[in-house]
Parts: C-alpha cells; structure tokens; sequence
C-alpha cells in the first residue's frame, strides 16, 4: 500500500471515531431552531410583518374604489290632503377601472303639481346603460390609479420586507456563531482543567 493508501484510511478511522463519540447537547438551540425562532419571535421581523399588513390593507382600501353602490331618495310633498308631488328613485352604479360605469334604476312619480318633466307613466321608469365622462378620468382616472399605486407599494414593502429580514437573518447568524465558537472555546477549555 502507498503512503496515500495509508493516509486516508487513517483519515477516514479517525473521522468515524470523532462521529462515534460525539454526543448531541440538547441544551445548546441548534441553528434551525434559532433561525426560527428568530423569524416567528424578534420585534424586528414582526415590525417587518405589520408592513406587509400594511400594504394589504391599502391594496383592499383601494379595490374599495370598485364598490358597487345603491342609492334611493324619496321626495313628497302633501298640502291640505293634497299630493303635490311624489318623487322616488332608486339607483345602482358598478365603477370599472377604465372609467366606464354600469348604471341601472328605477323611477316612478305622480302628483297633481309635478314638473311635467319628471313625470312617469303608473309603472315608472326602468333603465340600464352606461355612464362615461368624455374626456375626463378615461384614460387615467382617480380608481386605477389608486389600485397601481397600492400594487407598487405592496411590491415595495414586500422587497423592503425580504431586506430587512435579510439582514435581520445575517446579524442573528453572526451572533450565533459567534457564540457557538466561544461556547465550543468553553467546552474544550473545561475539558482541560
């Protein structure tokens, strides 16, 4: 057998002898343990965490500008048991992003002094169509603005997130093998005593 041959056999035997004796310390964190308590526990990631709620909830606050609302009003006016005028409308609008609104309702008036041009037949008035305003909020409106800008901001805090968790990670990783290095110093120097 070479000089090799004989080397590395006797590397190999003492790295099993090493394996063989060495004992698991079950006070010491290992470092996935640590790793994620770091995550789940130290204020610096939860304060990371309360970021990224923060842009949740500004992304929902914008997808508010897509509600459906519902109006309805009421007008009458009686005088000496007399009907002047009964007015009632009820409404519905569905905003979209490109500025386009669905519109539909319902109108039903009568009265003896009612302004002819609000009048309605006994079954009133149902409509559906669709508003635009020409010119205005078509190309860039108030609504897909606010949805692009809690987009960016949600991708932004979402980076500022991983950069603060990354150097949250690596500080934590430099301490713990820092430690591991002072404790294994300890150990040996106990050992020798």
């Amino acid at each position: 057998m070479g000089i090799n041959k004989k080397a590395f056999i006797l590397i190999i035997g003492l790295f099993c002898a090493l394996i063989g004796n060495t004992q698991v310390d079950t006070s010491i964190l290992s470092y996935q343990e640590y790793f994620e308590n770091i995550i789940l526990y130290h204020p610096i990631a939860k304060k990371a965490d309360l970021q990224t709620r923060l842009a949740a909830a500004q992304s929902l606050s914008a997808k508010g500008f897509l509600d459906p609302t519902i109006n309805f009003s009421w007008n009458e006016k009686d005088f000496d048991e007399k009907l002047y005028y009964r007015q009632y409308q009820g409404k519905f609008k569905v905003p979209t992003t490109t500025g386009i609104e669905v519109v539909g309702g319902y109108e039903n008036t009568n009265g003896v002094f009612l302004n002819p041009e609000n009048k309605t037949d006994q079954h009133g008035l149902w409509y559906l169509g669709l508003e635009v305003n020409l010119l205005q909020g078509l190309i860039v409106n108030e609504r897909k603005m606010a949805l692009q800008k809690a987009a960016v901001f949600q991708d932004m805090t979402e980076n500022k997130k991983q950069l603060i968790l990354n150097e949250l990670i690596y500080n934590a990783s430099k301490a713990y093998l820092e430690w591991q290095k002072f404790h294994s110093f300890g150990t040996v120097l106990n050992e020798n005593i």
